[in-house]
């Protein structure tokens, strides 16, 4: 019986392997945060299930990563906060953040 590791090119289960312990199970987070996402869309009739964007979709759960680790660090989180900061991004995509931030400043400037 093959494993599931016969089936994954070596550069995939490189990049699992090596960043294994710090950039998995965010990574599963934000897949998870995303396909809700996608999920709510199907949901609206606004998708498809099997859309093509799901592709874009992972790419933005790597973004989403990769933003999450430096916003744990700059702020001084706790590490086990990474996997759910990293979610929210992934939720939130890049349009859902920058609108945040956006009305964030709004309310600042008002101040």
């Amino acid at each position: 019986m093959r494993q599931l590791y016969d089936y994954l090119p070596d550069a995939v289960l490189l990049v699992f392997t090596f960043l294994g312990g710090v950039f998995y199970s965010p990574l599963m987070a934000a897949i998870v945060g995303r396909f809700v996402f996608h999920a709510l869309r199907v949901d609206e009739k606004r998708r498809k299930w099997r859309d093509p964007i799901l592709i874009a979709d992972l790419a933005i759960c790597f973004l989403a990563v990769l933003v999450a680790s430096g916003l744990v660090s700059y702020f001084d989180m706790k590490p086990e906060t990474l996997p759910a900061v990293s979610a929210v991004l992934a939720y939130l995509g890049p349009r859902g953040v920058e609108g945040h931030l956006e009305e964030f400043f709004k309310r600042r400037r008002r101040r």
